[in-house]
Order: C-alpha cells, then structure tokens, then sequence
C-alpha cells in the first residue's frame, strides 16, 4: 500500500477496505458454501480464501500437514507477486504526506 499511497490516509482506507472485502469473500466472515456463486467464483483470487482453506483443513477437518501445502504455496506465490509489484512501484525519493 505504501508503494501506491501518497498519504497515510489513503493507505488506511484501502487498508481497512481490502480487509473487509478479502474477509468476505475468502470465507473468514462465513463459509464459503453460503456466499452466492459469483463470491465462490472470484474467492479463490484472494489470499484469505487460501488462508481459511488451509485452516480448515487441519483444525475443522483434522487432516494431515499435508493438506495444507497447496495453500501454503499459493500464498507464498500471493506473496511473491504482491513483492514484486511493491518492488517495481515503490519510490525512495517520492515524498509521502502523514496526518499533520
């Protein structure tokens, strides 16, 4: 966020948005199975959907390490994308505005 902000305010809000967003549709607000189709359809585009699928499995369905390793890959992958973006985009000497 601080590599597409200019303010703290602005970082905040799509902070506080995506949080929101990426909760409800990832399935740590309710599950999935409730969501309607067109939530189910774009949740796996979202971390969080990753995230809850991997907990899931192991404290809700009690399966093995195992069944969490295509989650966790996944959102390393997430991760790396989300760095390289960040990477490419971020600025040394753009001046970044605070609340005062």
């Amino acid at each position: 966020m601080t590599s597409v902000c200019r303010t703290i305010q602005q970082a905040n809000a799509f902070a506080f948005g995506g949080l929101v967003l990426f909760g409800s549709i990832g399935g740590a607000l309710v599950p999935i199975n409730v969501l309607p189709i067109w939530a189910r359809t774009i949740a796996p585009m979202t971390p969080t959907y990753w995230a809850m699928r991997g907990f899931r499995s192991i404290i809700l369905v009690g399966s093995g390490p195992g069944s969490v390793v295509l989650p966790t890959a996944i959102l390393l992958a997430m991760s790396a994308v989300f760095a390289l973006v960040s990477l490419t985009r971020f600025r040394f000497n753009d001046a970044k505005s605070s609340y005062a």
